[in-house]
């Protein structure tokens, strides 16, 4: 009996010293960490762009989540004694809706306003797609003109800001940060105050600090324009501090006309004197809003 306690003592003892051998063997070894499952590429994400759709007018923000927004720049005119033709173009969010891009069903999804509309994706090109309205069988084409940017420009010298506020944005960036207004001919304006500033931040944003005063000069404009009986006599001031984040960068159709989209936030304040009768109106613009870098279309 004695002989087998023994014998079992023994065998217990070496099975303990077994398991103690092979776990400090097995700490001691380095740990490979398994490498990541690298992550499903998202369907949508190959709508991630700025898109424009032919023959229809309008421009399509759309991120890789495929979540849309329709923006339209559009020109405003007004009854002016100088030119109706040079006016202010605004920038303004016409839609929003999500996108969905089924690629194994060839299959895109349009959902807005709680409505969906289905369309076969007749082609899918990093450019280009082709789609077909699976109920009406009508096709439009999408072109993309830009990918998201990451960097927003070094300078905004020579481009036209346009904004959806009349007049207050429609300025054109000139050479040593000076300012021009777009609404009416330079002929006809004085310039006491115009300057800006421009600072590139980090990635996709900017900031825009300016100060514009400019008179409607009534002999000027009699000069101009050869008649005596007009008695315009305005003086605008205002001073702007914007913060922007750049969308896209594209190029028109035209030769050299190219323009950044994006969104700004911040405040204008504006006062506009009547030099003639006295009136003084002042205001504040605030909010975030859309806007478009543009080459001007002298």
């Amino acid at each position: 009996m004695t002989k087998n306690l023994f014998k079992l003592v023994q065998c217990v003892t070496l099975i303990l010293l077994t398991c103690v051998f092979f776990n400090c063997s097995e700490s001691n070894e380095p740990q490979i960490e398994p490498e990541p499952e690298p992550e499903p590429e998202l369907p949508n994400k190959a709508l991630a762009g700025v898109w424009t759709i032919k023959a229809a007018p309008g421009t399509w923000l759309v991120n890789s989540d495929g979540e849309a927004k329709d923006v339209m720049i559009h020109h405003v005119f007004t009854n002016s004694s100088l030119d109706i033709n040079r006016d202010s173009i605004i920038v303004t969010e016409r839609s929003q809706f999500k996108l969905d891009y089924k690629p194994e069903e060839k299959l895109l999804t349009m959902v807005k306003d709680d409505v969906q509309t289905h369309y076969n994706v007749l082609s899918m090109e990093p450019t280009k797609i082709e789609l077909e309205d699976k109920e009406t069988t009508k096709t439009k084409t999408l072109k993309r003109i830009s990918d998201y940017i990451v960097e927003a420009p070094e300078s905004v010298e020579g481009f036209l800001l346009c904004a959806n506020r009349f007049k207050v944005h429609g300025i054109v960036f000139s050479p040593n940060e000076t300012l021009k207004q777009y609404f009416y001919y330079d002929a006809v304006i004085d310039y006491p105050v115009a300057s800006y500033k421009y600072t590139k931040g980090e990635g996709n944003k900017a900031k825009i600090v300016y100060d514009l005063t400019y008179r409607i000069n009534p002999d000027k404009v009699k000069i101009f324009t050869g008649r005596f009986d007009v008695y315009l006599d305005i003086t605008f001031e205002y001073h702007g501090e914007l913060d922007l984040e750049f969308y896209a960068h594209a190029y028109a159709d035209k030769p050299n006309q190219e323009y950044y989209l994006g969104e700004f936030e911040g405040k204008v304040h504006s006062k506009v004197t009547n030099n003639r009768t006295g009136a003084v109106t002042e205001s504040d613009i605030t909010g975030r809003k859309y806007f478009a870098l543009q080459t001007p279309d002298y």
